[in-house]
């Protein structure tokens, strides 16, 4: 994807491994971007968003979540 890793952030452990997971975002100019959260204990996708390009739309989608 475009732009992939160009925002990294901790975000606390989502998953409850008790280990830290993190966000990576995709920074594109006029498409959709994305944040991709995954875990910090095995690198597996815990969570897709999509963020619309235009403003006006107030809500994210989430694409893919984990199960519990």
């Amino acid at each position: 994807m475009d732009g992939f890793g160009s925002a990294i952030a901790s975000v606390g452990d989502l998953d409850g491994d008790f280990i830290p997971d993190f966000a990576a975002a995709t920074n594109r100019v006029l498409a959709s971007s994305y944040v991709h959260v995954y875990s910090g204990g095995n690198g597996g996708l815990l969570i897709e968003l999509e963020l619309p390009p235009d403003a006006a739309w107030s809500e994210a989608r989430v694409w893919k979540h984990w199960l519990r």
